[in-house]
């Protein structure tokens, strides 16, 4: 009889351990949930991960991994970002110099003055053409080793 009774108390006593432990897990889960919407929300340093990245186990790892991986996110936001305002940048140039030989062309009755006008416009579509194009064989290069990695 006492036996059975120290059996039944472990077995109590294993059940009680499992749900506290289940309960701890889940509450390290929700906490990189919760930390995982506020780098979302732009709310948080993608870095920072509330006290786990020092843990040896396997919520440590995921801990890591999501930072790791928030890192790398932000990382290719600002790259695309500067990427955007430096293309931005060199289409302004030669859209100006357009812009400005086809106003200039309205106001000229020289014919070779027009003709002149006439190529530095033809050379600046030629010109957006050719970003245009390596903006877009740029961004294919860029994308391959993100997409290989899959």
């Amino acid at each position: 009889r006492r036996a059975r009774l120290v059996g039944r108390s472990c077995a109590q006593g294993s059940i009680v351990f499992t749900l506290f432990l289940a309960r701890d897990i889940a509450q390290h889960i929700r906490t990189l949930a919760h930390a995982g919407r506020r780098v979302r929300m732009g709310g948080a340093d993608e870095s920072a991960m509330p006290g786990m990245p020092d843990r040896r186990d396997e919520l440590g790892q995921l801990s890591r991994a999501l930072s790791d991986m928030s890192t790398a996110l932000r990382y290719r936001i600002n790259a695309t970002e500067a990427f955007a305002a430096d293309v931005s940048h060199e289409i302004k140039n030669p859209l100006a110099s357009l812009r400005s030989a086809l106003e200039g062309l309205e106001r000229v009755d020289d014919p070779n003055l027009q003709k002149q006008l006439l190529d530095v416009a033809n050379d600046d579509v030629r010109r957006i053409d050719r970003l245009i194009n390596d903006i877009s064989y740029a961004s294919r290069v860029d994308a391959e080793p993100a997409r290989d990695k899959v």
